[in-house]
């Protein structure tokens, strides 16, 4: 169960840094934290229990690759 719990921390944690960032990077002043954030560390903690601990980093780099898109647009 420690290893479910560190992934949901990495998933939630990489996916706000990677929010922030990429709201820094727009100068929004102004936000709230999307529902995408909690999902991405329950999503790395679920593939990580029940498919492989490799799941977290294939998540959070869709994750960039999604906003690295709208960031072009």
């Amino acid at each position: 169960m420690v290893a479910v719990l560190v992934h949901f921390l990495f998933g939630t944690i990489g996916s706000l840094v990677m929010f922030l960032a990429f709201s820094g990077l727009e100068g929004v002043r102004r936000f709230s934290a999307p529902f995408v954030i909690f999902l991405a560390g329950f999503i790395c903690a679920n593939l990580a229990y029940f498919v492989s601990p490799w799941a977290t980093p294939l998540i959070l780099l869709i994750y960039f690759l999604g906003l690295l898109q709208e960031h072009r647009e």
